[in-house]
């Protein structure tokens, strides 16, 4: 019976007429108003400005062609990532304040 669940899930993905970019970018749209919190499990580093802050994401802007989503870490309203449809795919992208740019 899972064997069977399995294929059926399978042929109604490969079935479907939309692109996976279309798919990913839909089912991500569906979220949109929703906020996701998390924290760092395993940081990259010792000294990793992420560790023990708190992580947050909203999908707060949604279109046919682009999702906005700010993404927090701690009080710091960082950066917010930027998908967009393109004729060669998803764009993945990030905005981020002018003051970070000018210390780069």
């Amino acid at each position: 019976m899972k064997l069977l669940t399995l294929i059926f899930v399978f042929l109604s993905f490969s079935c479907s007429t939309q692109s996976y970019e279309d798919q990913f970018l839909n089912h991500l749209k569906s979220l949109c108003g929703k906020t996701f919190n998390g924290t760092v499990v395993s940081p990259l580093k010792e000294n990793d400005p992420f560790t023990g802050k708190e992580l947050r994401f909203t999908v707060a802007i949604c279109s046919d062609t682009e999702l906005r989503m700010p993404f927090q870490v701690g009080e710091y309203k960082s950066r917010t990532w930027i998908l967009t449809k393109t004729n060669k795919g998803l764009l993945f992208s990030r905005s981020l304040p002018s003051h970070f740019l000018s210390q780069q």
